[in-house]
């Protein structure tokens, strides 16, 4: 698949044409982040997805790129090669599915995802997502740990400008271990300012046992207050957010940790054909590659450049 996924995006730009607005979208992606424990991962994409049929609700593509993973143990490397799918079904539905290989020098998985989504009539909106990844450190890539993984969300609202959000996460890796994942979050969208948005958010995470390959505490607690802005700018063209939070954090019953998220991302359209999207923030927390809150730091920043015909 490795080899051949230049052939199908070269094969991608001489379809015909289906008559929508959009005929090809291409998409160059690097995502870098850094750890306090010196882990560095640096991820790069690189692709095409353009309509299919003549109504231009369906999209496929094809992408190309690496990953590379570096700790003081040493550092890895897979070449990925990935295919894509976009749907809308109605006006109100809509799945997203993603096929890739990645191709290492001892271990070459097979890695994916699926979501569905769906906005019922009323005030509920819907999305369930199913996948398999690897564990994104060098002992775990040593063992060839993967993950299954399969969860559900459904947000409430808005109510007087409140919506609430209540997600669960199943996992189990490739070791045996188990875990789950429980997210509630209430936002208040605040109306004498609507670039404002305040939430709540706590986090429940229950784990089989503390593998050695990867972050996985028994019992890890989570209550965090956020504060974010939005706005468009430039005639709308672009849209900046700010996120900025605070919380506590608490693990195996320990005594709690202070932790932190700022983020920031700026998005839009340069013209009707360039864009380009920047994110870049810090934590305290993590997830498989990280530690507990104390004396640890997480920092990632992206940039993605889009060129539409």
């Amino acid at each position: 698949m490795i080899k051949i996924l230049p052939w199908l995006i070269l094969l991608l730009t001489l379809l015909p044409w289906p008559a929508s607005a959009e005929r090809l979208r291409s998409t160059s992606e690097v995502v870098v982040s850094e750890d306090s424990d010196d882990v560095r991962q640096t991820r790069f994409i690189t692709g095409l997805m353009r309509p299919v049929g003549v109504t231009g609700r369906h999209r496929v593509g094809a992408a190309v790129g690496y990953d590379r993973l570096s700790e003081p143990a040493g550092t890895h490397t897979f070449r990925r090669a990935r295919l894509d799918y976009e749907g809308r079904f109605g006006d109100r539905t809509s799945a997203d599915l993603s096929l890739g290989v990645l191709a290492g020098e001892d271990w070459s998985p097979v890695v994916g995802s699926g979501v569905i989504r769906h906005d019922f009539t009323g005030p509920v909106y819907v999305e369930a997502s199913a996948g398999r990844d690897y564990v994104d450190t060098i002992a775990g890539i040593e063992r060839e740990i993967d993950i299954d993984s399969a969860s559900i969300s459904v947000d409430l609202g808005p109510f007087f400008d409140w919506t609430l959000v209540g997600a669960h996460t199943v996992q189990s890796f490739g070791d045996g271990n188990d875990r789950g994942v429980s997210v509630g979050r209430a936002i208040y969208d605040v109306p004498q300012w609507m670039p404002l948005l305040l939430e709540a958010r706590v986090r429940a995470v229950r784990t089989d046992f503390d593998a050695p390959e990867y972050f996985s505490p028994e019992r890890l607690d989570e209550q965090l207050g956020i504060v974010a802005w939005r706005q468009a700018v430039l005639d709308d063209r672009w849209v900046v957010s700010v996120r900025v939070g605070g919380g506590r954090q608490s693990i195996d019953r320990e005594p709690s940790e202070t932790i932190y998220l700022a983020e920031a991302e700026w998005r839009g359209w340069f013209t009707d054909h360039w864009g380009l999207e920047a994110r870049a923030g810090c934590r305290n927390t993590g997830d498989l590659r990280a530690r507990g809150a104390d004396d640890y730091r997480y920092c990632q920043g992206g940039i993605s450049l889009l060129r539409s015909w």
